[in-house]
C-alpha cells in the first residue's frame, strides 16, 4: 500500500459530513506533499538561497511561485495521462522514474 492510501484509511473511522470526499482528498494531498517535501532538494535549495539573501520574503515568494507552477504542470499532465493509462501503470512508472533519478544522482560526479 502506498502512503496516501494509508492516510485515507486512517480517516475511515471518523464520522464525516457530506463534504467527506473533498476533505479527505484535500487532507491526503496536503499531508503527502508536506511529508514528501521535507528535506528534499527543493527545500535545501531554498535554505541555501535564504542564507545568502537579506530579503526572505522575496525568496519565499519566488520558491512558492515556482512550486505552484511545477505543481500546475504536473496536475495538467497527470489529468491527461489518467485518460490513457490506468492508475497502477502511472504509479509504477512514476516509481521507476524516481528510482532511476536516484541511481543517476548517486553515481553522478
Amino acid at each position: 500500500m502506498d502512503f496516501s492510501h494509508n492516510v485515507i484509511e486512517s480517516y475511515n473511522e471518523i464520522k464525516r459530513d457530506p463534504g467527506e470526499k473533498l476533505m479527505k482528498e484535500f487532507i491526503t494531498v496536503l499531508i503527502t506533499i508536506f511529508l514528501s517535501e521535507i528535506g528534499d532538494k527543493t527545500q535545501l535549495a531554498v535554505f541555501s538561497f535564504a542564507t545568502k539573501s537579506s530579503n526572505l520574503f522575496k525568496i519565499w515568494l519566488a520558491a512558492t511561485l515556482a512550486f505552484c507552477i511545477t505543481n500546475f504542470i504536473g496536475i495538467i499532465i497527470g489529468g491527461q495521462i489518467n485518460k490513457f493509462l490506468p492508475y497502477n501503470v502511472i504509479k509504477y512508472l512514476a516509481g521507476t522514474i524516481f528510482i532511476i533519478i536516484g541511481i543517476t544522482t548517486i553515481f553522478s560526479k
